[in-house]
């Protein structure tokens, strides 16, 4: 507790042992056990109780039901099916089948879990998309962390852009995750969850990628494809893009979709390069008749909205260099707050303190240059976070 953890927090701690000790702990965990050596302690004891009665019980269960031993003669012509029918009496009772719809709630049931500790203790949703829920980018790149851990696989970066929802990342982990690693021994045949239930429309459901292709997808084992969705009727104001390796949140066939009322402020809004960098607006952004091919540029440790066209001299005029790249003043067109994150910003040792320490200063003051606010540094993931209010 003098290390910071409150009431809410002792909570999720004592919630998160008993689902690692497959056992319920008590209420008064943390307070009956204040340090990480005694809990550890308990734990361990704990566990030696749980093998010490499953091993008693297992006894009990090939101990003679009456008083006294079977004579010998009839022990010698027990016939063999009974002695098989013993033994399967006495192994082991497999671990229950797990089915596709357990697995989704024990899968949502974590993901639930890792939200709500991020949150802050806030109770989400599952249709809810995050980001509506008070998640920025910021905690969307704590949550796949944490993801990634509770469920032991690596989630790309955009995951939790595709995947925007506890829903959405409960489906999509529920694919990917093996049985073992929920608790269940056998593992089951996958399902298809996306031929079970038709995806929903992506746009209003709060943007999934995935979505899209589901609707088009043949099924698996070489049979004939499922029908596809019907789509709406392409919007001849949607934004373009088709720039290699870009990305946005909603994504271009889902923008294509949507009417004039909702392009006419798209909320959180993203548009990103793999692996480079992305742009998350803050704030509802109107993308009606936009060409973002035209309106982006994002290369390694660099971000630029509006960028000037090839060519263009502007002598370090910076009246001349914004008119040149035909920028909007502050809060018209796309010149609204955002939140920019650049990849691929790795320290040559990024286990030395020193040596980081450098480098996020540079970019603190790379930030401050660029009219903004240093947000965040992680050495390990190579990533740089920053907010700007107004691109100059």
């Amino acid at each position: 507790m003098a290390a910071g953890l409150d009431s809410l927090g002792a909570l999720d701690v004592r919630r998160q042992v008993s689902d690692l000790a497959g056992t319920d702990m008590p209420a008064t965990l943390v307070f009956d056990y204040p340090t990480i050596e005694e809990m550890a302690k308990f734990v361990a004891s704990k566990a030696m109780e749980s093998v010490a009665a499953a091993a008693k019980q297992s006894k009990a269960a090939v101990a003679p039901r009456s008083g006294g031993a079977a004579p010998a003669r009839q022990r010698q012509r027990a016939p063999a099916g009974a002695v098989a029918a013993a033994t399967r009496r006495t192994a082991p009772s497999p671990a229950p089948a797990l089915t596709a719809q357990h697995k989704l709630e024990r899968v949502t049931d974590k993901v639930r879990q890792c939200v709500h500790k991020l949150l802050g203790g806030a109770e989400v949703a599952a249709s809810t998309p995050l980001s509506v829920a008070g998640m920025d980018s910021l905690g969307a790149l704590e949550l796949r962390k944490e993801l990634g851990s509770v469920f032991g696989i690596d989630l790309p970066a955009t995951f939790l852009f595709d995947y925007p929802t506890i829903e959405a990342v409960a489906e999509e982990l529920a694919d990917r995750v093996s049985n073992a690693s929920l608790g269940f021994a056998a593992p089951e045949p996958a399902v298809d969850l996306a031929a079970a239930a038709p995806a929903e429309d992506a746009f209003a459901a709060g943007g999934s990628q995935q979505a899209e292709a589901a609707e088009q997808e043949p099924a698996a084992n070489g049979a004939a494809a499922r029908p596809a969705k019907p789509s709406r009727p392409v919007n001849k104001n949607a934004p373009t893009l088709t720039l290699p390796e870009f990305f946005t949140v909603p994504s271009i066939r889902q923008l294509a979709r949507a009417s004039d009322e909702q392009l006419k402020a798209v909320h959180r809004f993203v548009i990103g390069r793999k692996d480079l960098g992305e742009v998350a607006f803050l704030y509802p952004v109107d993308l009606r008749g936009l060409d973002l091919d035209q309106l982006i540029s994002i290369e390694r440790g660099s971000i630029d909205l509006y960028p000037a066209p090839a060519g263009s001299n502007t002598n370090g005029d910076k009246a001349v260099a914004a008119a040149a790249r035909k920028l909007p003043p502050p809060g018209r067109g796309l010149n609204q707050p955002a939140l920019l994150t650049f990849r691929r910003m790795a320290v040559k040792k990024p286990d030395d303190q020193k040596l980081v320490a450098a480098f996020k200063k540079r970019l603190q003051e790379a930030s401050e240059r660029m009219g903004g606010v240093f947000v965040h540094y992680d050495s390990k993931e190579a990533v740089w976070m920053m907010k700007l209010d107004a691109w100059q």
